[in-house]
């Protein structure tokens, strides 16, 4: 296989990958996260160093940068959705807190009322 054939099937693997976790349960993971996001930022590096056997070096340089901004708009996409999954994550956490605290008071409330018709 040439080096061109390894690079589309690098890609295609990237693709596969990002789609896998962006459509998966594996998106509400954070070792996932960061495992995908490791393994796109390899991809990036491996298109800057690697070159194409037998290209023009412009058109060599024009298919990786390519490639790279394509790598990097997964990357970034993951970010996006990553950082939105967090921050609905610790809304909810907070709701859930409220509720708590909430409930306590009316806990506290209902035992302060039934502690004074007793001693009343």
């Amino acid at each position: 296989m040439s080096s061109e054939d390894f690079l589309l099937l690098g890609v295609a693997l990237i693709v596969v990958l990002n789609r896998l976790y962006s459509r998966t349960g594996l998106r509400h993971q954070r070792a996932a996260y960061a495992t995908v996001q490791a393994i796109n930022l390899g991809a990036c590096i491996v298109l800057f160093v690697q070159h194409l056997d037998g290209v023009d070096p412009r058109l060599d340089a024009g298919i990786r940068l390519f490639l790279s901004a394509f790598v990097t708009w997964h990357i970034a996409q993951n970010f996006i959705a990553h950082g939105k999954r967090v921050r609905e994550g610790e809304r909810e956490s907070r709701r859930l807190a409220a509720e708590e605290e909430n409930a306590q008071d009316l806990r506290d409330m209902a035992a302060e009322a039934e502690s004074a018709q007793d001693s009343g």
